[in-house]
């Protein structure tokens, strides 16, 4: 979370100091001239921050590294389109308000005189002739991407929907960025400013496009082998013979019948076998009907692996984790029972549905990988920081691995004293 804040921070200052150094202020104040310039500040600050969420909704992995992983990448897209949509509504609040202003009575509402339309000889000028066109298109596109927006952030309709209306913010974007270029102030583009807005402009059009027509990622083909309802468990068997591998804790994409969703990968990798194992909870819309719409011998595409929750420090090690949040522990576990570690490790799962044959399974993998488990029954007992700390010698030397429910994972990361903290932070319908 450290990286996402401070690029965040990074990102509104440092758009906000080259819009400074750019931008000519008036030798006269008055209404007119603070909107203009308000309409400047906040166009710029939206159209960067969508163009950012559009080039990270390409999942590209040269930046999974300078963030830590996708899934901190997808809430930083999270986190910019937040500011995209604050920044829209201020932006249209901007241009609205010399309207309310003449409606109270407080303002004349008379703007300053434009300069008479001259022939068109430059692009500039051909630029002035489009304004009227760009305003109404714009207007048009903020509604509609503030729709979009919020429904994505609400989290109230069923995924197959979300994913069908959020792909409609493509075209939205490309209107956005027509209204950019002509409305824009012109001198901008001599300028850092207008450099980095074409730069991206550019990328997030190109990106977009790429969404659009699903060319994201390489996916490869892979065929269902095995498929075990427990409950409310799906275990799904993938050959994959053209996988590339993963680490454990690592996580893919799957498409089966048209939608794609991340889901941990709960195995370690073995290139004889090409098998890869996934653990599957009925949490909402898409892995409710995945059961009942995947049959052995089907032909998915998965997309990976992505990631860097992949247990990669040499310190001694405190895993923690609630409900389906288990699958990355459980394959580093199946890796260590091959291949042990001097690794002192200890591993918290608190659950409560979770069967006898499945705990014992887990206590004698734990065996074999020299790990120490503790089940921790949620009817019965509860999970805190301070069970763990009684439980483990010199918890604050260790590394604290994360993976389960939000509120279960920040109340443990809040209170527990560790070296280091590793958390996913997905959050999927």
């Amino acid at each position: 979370m450290k990286n996402i804040k401070f690029t965040l921070f990074a990102f509104l200052v440092g758009i906000s100091a080259l819009w400074l150094f750019a931008t000519p202020f008036p030798d006269k104040w008055g209404v007119f001239p603070v909107r203009n310039l308000l309409l400047q500040f906040t166009g710029s600050i939206s159209i960067l921050a969508m163009s950012a969420c559009m080039i990270l909704a390409v999942r590209p992995k040269m930046l999974e590294g300078l963030f830590g992983g996708l899934d901190k990448m997808y809430r930083l897209h999270k986190w910019l389109g937040i500011i995209a949509l604050s920044g829209s509504i201020l932006h249209w609040i901007s241009k609205q308000f010399p309207k309310w202003l003449v409606k109270l009575g407080l303002f004349d509402g008379k703007k300053p005189p434009r300069p008479p339309m001259q022939e068109v000889l430059t692009l500039k000028d051909w630029l002035v002739t489009q304004r009227h066109f760009a305003e109404e298109v714009g207007e048009i596109a903020f509604y509609v991407a503030v729709v979009l927006l919020v429904i994505a952030l609400i989290k109230l309709i069923p995924y197959r929907w979300f994913a069908k209306l959020h792909i409609l913010i493509v075209p939205v974007y490309i209107a956005l960025v027509w209204h950019t270029i002509v409305l824009a102030n012109f001198a901008y583009w001599a300028q850092p400013l207008g450099w980095l807005l074409a730069t991206a402009l550019f990328f997030g059009s190109i990106c977009s496009l790429l969404a659009l027509f699903k060319r994201i990622g390489k996916p490869q083909t892979a065929t269902v082998t095995a498929m075990n309802q427990n409950g409310s468990l799906l275990s799904l068997t993938l050959n994959a013979p053209k996988w590339q591998g993963h680490q454990a804790g690592q996580f893919l994409f799957l498409r089966a019948h048209g939608e794609s969703h991340p889901f941990t990968i709960a195995s370690n990798w073995n290139p004889e076998n090409q098998q890869i194992n996934l653990i599957i909870k009925d949490l909402g819309d898409y892995t409710h009907r995945l059961s009942q719409r995947l049959n052995i011998g089907d032909t998915v595409k998965i997309d990976g692996a992505y990631g860097r929750f992949n247990f990669s420090d040499k310190n001694e090690q405190i895993w923690v984790s609630n409900g389906i949040g288990f699958t990355p522990f459980l394959a580093r576990l199946k890796e260590l029972a091959k291949q042990p570690s001097n690794q002192q490790i200890d591993w918290f799962h608190a659950d409560r549905n979770l069967s006898a044959e499945i705990i014992n399974q887990w206590k004698d993998l734990a065996q074999q990988a020299n790990v120490t488990f503790h089940y921790i029954p949620s009817e019965t007992q509860r999970l805190s920081a301070d069970h763990i700390v009684q439980s483990v010698q010199n918890s604050e030397t260790r590394s604290l691995w994360l993976c389960g429910s939000r509120s279960f994972t920040n109340s443990i990361a809040g209170k527990l004293k560790t070296r280091s903290l590793h958390q996913e932070l997905f959050e999927f319908r």
